[in-house]
């Protein structure tokens, strides 16, 4: 990731401070009040001038404000040596446009002002110079005769194409006196530095530090610049007559918000402290990877910015003013959503073609610009590695052409899970009981294959394995633990990924993913065993911040991996193997995990690959069949009611031949149950005994030669008497026994003596209304 902070003093819109910036002291005639109708009572010419400098959070020495300026003094005006002092403990010095400039011109007081240490700023104070040929000048800061055309751009040059709008002058229609540096022709002192306004006037002069003007003017009484000075043209709102209404004008009248904007930076850059506006912090986010057509990348930038100059924008983020991405290089084109992304923090993205590409977070206080960078590689997703040992040979048949070395003296077998062949990495000589790290150990060695060291995309390894390895506990503790495939690795900041069998628990296929001797292992294993003489697909991916491991094309487990932002290809790498992988000792590494027994069809993507493929690809070879019975269940059953059992046979290998078998395991005095069809794994059953039942679904693959079962366990219960009685099953005679709330107690599913002492209780008892004997029903 790459930061650039960028420094402008141009403001694009008008910002409000949020605490002391600068102690200015203002010098000004202006004296007389305000004439023009839209003047409050007493208000002066360079009050709106306080007001605009306070809202920007300065502090306004106003003692020289509003009183008379000239002085014949050889020193600064009005004041002499007490305003000497206070320009110098101030930070900043301006004079206003509504002063004489006459009294600096040639009357001594040149070498005063001028010697000043504070910086100063010069608000349009008439003309530096009347003209071409003409000597009446101002403040020692210009000579007459010089082309324009020799000028310089300013250190702040914040004209945009050449020229900016100072001014509107649109209320009166006309272009009052005064808006330009010079009044005739004439540029430079050889220092000197102008900016021009659209109308080819210079509005923008600036002298540095150091400038010697005795030098240029070819005389003394002049002075040399204590400071950086400033000279910027302005209206002249001191004349009468020249205001928007007639009379009298104010400093704020027909200037632009552009004008404000360009002063407040100016402010900022010549003031004493250039840092006192912190530029904004900004982060574009983590580098990031991405795949051709694949889900749009999400940005995750942030910003935020301090004051005085922090932004004002409504619901701006962080405080900055302004924000925004744009693509800044790359071999296509970047789309972000949304289209406009102005105060988008976290828009997302896709690209056109594969490369690497940089997207610029751009964001602004007003003041002061900052940008970061993020970097995104559009990967094509592509097969980057893949081993057949077919024809007796380890080449690489991928892009890449990675061709394998043979170690060892491995060999090649028939019995393969997929093709023609696989290779036989068998310990034949018996050197994993005795030393796992004899390089005589049979294996292929990939190379140091850059393609193959991940950064922080997604990718997926795979490969078929046939063993009958045991784990055992021995030697330096890895005896047993057989690697199929494995990547990179060192002592100091290599990263590998390994898929390996027995790595933390015995007989099952682990994903690895470690940063070796910095820390940082996480692990995923399958559901085993995978040492059971068969052919078995082992696949593990890295998805995200997850890691996952798939057993012949089943998902067997899950687990927390790497941050997504972990660049797994480490600072450096040793290479890949098939069948070992490096233990990664410093001073004299090799290998050691050794896998004894078959591996064929090893494959490695750049990308994680979805269920079908993982599917697509387990279906190459032949796999043990997977069998289920089904949950265990429980139900309340009549005689002869059926119960549908929830079996499954799934072979996602190569179809094979295959027997399916229902049957009892046990039952309740010695009862079987009874299947509609025994050879469906969804058949439907019936119980003669109610009791619990074990049932079997075994199924015999005829390719392999292997029987694969999965037990069941339903438990039949009988019905209640209350059922039978909401059945309406009761039997004649059935009146008594039941309930207390019942007359009698009602039905309980027994004809027995106590019905017939009901009957008794009843006897010869009637309730005909026409006999008058009888009880009355209605009472």
């Amino acid at each position: 990731m790459k930061e650039r902070i960028v420094w402008l003093m141009i403001m694009v819109m008008c910002l409000v401070g949020t605490g002391q910036a600068m102690n200015i002291l203002l010098c000004s005639e202006a004296e007389k009040p305000v004439s023009h109708g839209g003047a409050a009572a007493g208000e002066h010419e360079d009050d709106s001038l306080v007001a605009w400098l306070e809202s920007l959070g300065h502090t306004v020495n106003t003692d020289y404000m509003n009183r008379g300026y000239r002085d014949s003094n050889a020193g600064p005006p009005k004041g002499g040596t007490q305003l000497l002092a206070d320009c110098e403990a101030a930070d900043l010095i301006f004079i206003s446009r509504s002063t004489v400039s006459g009294q600096v011109d040639g009357s001594g007081s040149e070498i005063a002002w001028n010697g000043v240490t504070t910086p100063l700023l010069l608000n349009g104070n008439s003309f530096i110079i009347r003209g071409a040929g003409v000597s009446s000048h101002r403040w020692g800061w210009a000579t007459s005769g010089h082309d324009t055309s020799v000028s310089s751009t300013t250190d702040f040059d914040l004209t945009a194409g050449g020229s900016t709008t100072m001014f509107d002058w649109s209320p009166n229609s006309a272009s009052p006196a005064g808006v330009g540096v010079f009044q005739g022709n004439v540029a430079s002192l050889g220092v000197i530095k102008a900016t021009f306004d659209g109308a080819g006037r210079e509005v923008w002069v600036e002298f540095p530090a150091g400038t010697d003007f005795n030098a240029a003017n070819g005389t003394t009484g002049y002075g040399v610049a204590g400071a950086e000075r400033v000279f910027f043209g302005h209206w002249g709102y001191d004349s009468d007559g020249n205001g928007p209404t007639g009379g009298r004008g104010k400093w704020s009248d027909y200037i632009t918000q552009e004008y404000k904007d360009t002063l407040a930076a100016v402010i900022i850059s010549v003031g004493p402290d250039p840092n006192i506006n912190p530029a904004p912090v900004v982060d574009a986010g983590p580098d990031q990877n991405w795949y051709t057509g694949g889900d749009p990348v999400q940005l995750a930038g942030s910003a935020s910015d301090e004051g005085p100059w922090d932004g004002v924008s409504e619901g701006s983020p962080g405080g900055v003013d302004s924000l925004y991405w744009y693509q800044l290089s790359g071999p296509g084109t970047a789309t972000f959503t949304p289209a406009d992304t102005s105060g988008v923090l976290d828009p997302t993205v896709t690209f056109s073609n594969a490369g690497v590409y940089e997207l610029m977070l751009q964001v602004s206080d007003g003041f002061k610009d900052s940008n970061d960078i993020v970097s995104i590689q559009v990967l094509a997703p592509q097969l980057v590695g893949h081993w057949k040992f077919d024809d007796d040979a380890q080449l690489d048949s991928s892009i890449n052409s990675n061709d394998g070395v043979l170690n060892g003296d491995p060999n090649y077998t028939t019995d393969a899970a997929v093709g023609s062949h696989a290779i036989d990495l068998s310990d034949y000589l018996g050197l994993d009981a005795v030393d796992n790290h004899d390089p005589k150990l049979p294996y292929v060695y990939l190379g140091a294959a850059t393609e193959l060291d991940f950064n922080t995309h997604n990718w997926t390894v795979c490969g078929w394995v046939k063993t009958t390895q045991i784990a055992t506990a021995g030697g330096d503790g890895q005896i047993g633990k057989g690697t199929i495939f494995g990547n990179g690795g060192d002592t100091g900041g290599g990263h590998r990924y390994a898929l390996i069998l027995s790595e933390t628990s015995p007989n099952r296929a682990q994903l690895v993913v470690d940063a070796d001797s910095n820390g940082g292992k996480f692990t995923v294993e399958d559901d085993g065993p995978d040492n059971d003489g068969l052919w078995h697909f082992i696949l593990g991916q890295r998805v995200g911040g997850e890691i996952r491991i798939y057993r012949d094309g089943v998902l067997e487990g899950t687990n927390t991996g790497p941050p997504a932002d972990f660049d797994l290809s480490g600072s450096s790498q040793y290479g890949s193997y098939i069948g070992v992988i490096t233990d990664h000792d410093s001073t004299n590494p090799t290998i050691y995990k050794h896998l004894d027994g078959l591996v064929d069809d090893v494959r490695v993507y750049n990308y994680d690959l979805d269920e079908a493929a993982i599917l697509g690809l387990a279906g190459m070879g032949e796999l043990l069949v997977l069998v289920d019975a089904g949950p265990n269940q429980s139900a309340q059953l009549q005689p002869g009611e059926l119960v549908t059992m929830a079996g499954s046979v799934v072979d996602n290998g190569i179809a094979g031949t295959l027997n399916i078998k229902w049957s009892t395991v046990s039952g309740p005095e010695d009862a079987n149950a009874i299947f509609t069809d025994d050879t469906a794994p969804d058949s439907t059953v019936s119980f003669p005994v109610f009791g619990e039942y074990v049932l079997s679904l075994t199924v015999e693959d005829v390719t392999l030669g292997q029987f694969v079962y999965s037990e069941v366990m339903v438990d039949a219960i009988s019905p209640t008497c209350a059922e039978v009685i909401t059945a309406d099953l009761v039997m004649a005679g059935d009146v008594a026994g039941g309930p207390a709330a019942v007359p009698g107690g009602g039905p309980d599913c027994y004809v027995d003596l106590r019905d017939i002492a009901f009957f008794a209780e009843q006897f010869l008892r009637c309730n005909n209304p026409q006999e008058p004997l009888c009880e009355d029903p209605w009472l």
